[in-house]
């Protein structure tokens, strides 16, 4: 559902924020997760935006983790912003952790089949990555998740 076009001002603030600068010039691959997360949803607000690129869980090294942004994108979706507390979440379950840190493949598999569906809930993480089914020699096999990952 279309929200129709925006206004000129929200324009302009949108494209001059400071978080979607890099080297003086518009992100245009930040903008372009902005706009999958709010296609359909509305223009965004500036606040919005800030509020999501800034968020400590999606930072690494000082900087915005783009990868993570990426997982989180896909599976907001047409969706709109998400709530911080539900990007910490999702990013801290346990399920999701390898040797103290966030497993990316893990959670780039969870963004495949979650696309455009919003987060999913910790215990269908947790049940889905402990069937037997897809487990070999008592481990996850990571090849058959990433397949099935992307079935929808």
């Amino acid at each position: 559902m279309s929200k129709g076009f925006p206004k000129a001002g929200d324009v302009d603030t949108l494209l001059k924020l400071p978080s979607l600068q890099k080297d003086g010039q518009l992100d245009r691959q930040l903008l372009s997760s902005i706009s999958s997360i709010c296609n359909g949803k509305g223009f965004p607000k500036a606040g919005d935006v800030d509020t999501l690129l800034k968020l400590p869980s999606l930072q690494k090294d000082g900087q915005l983790d783009r990868q993570l942004l990426s997982s989180i994108s896909s599976m907001m979706s047409s969706r709109g912003f998400p709530k911080a507390g539900d990007v910490d979440t999702l990013l801290k379950l346990p399920s999701l952790q390898k040797d103290g840190q966030l497993d990316r493949q893990l959670l780039s598999s969870i963004s495949s089949m979650m696309s455009s569906r919003g987060f999913p809930k910790a215990g269908d993480v947790d049940t889905l990555l402990k069937l037997p089914s897809l487990q070999k020699d008592g481990q996850l096999d990571r090849q058959l998740l990433s397949s099935i990952s992307s079935m929808k």
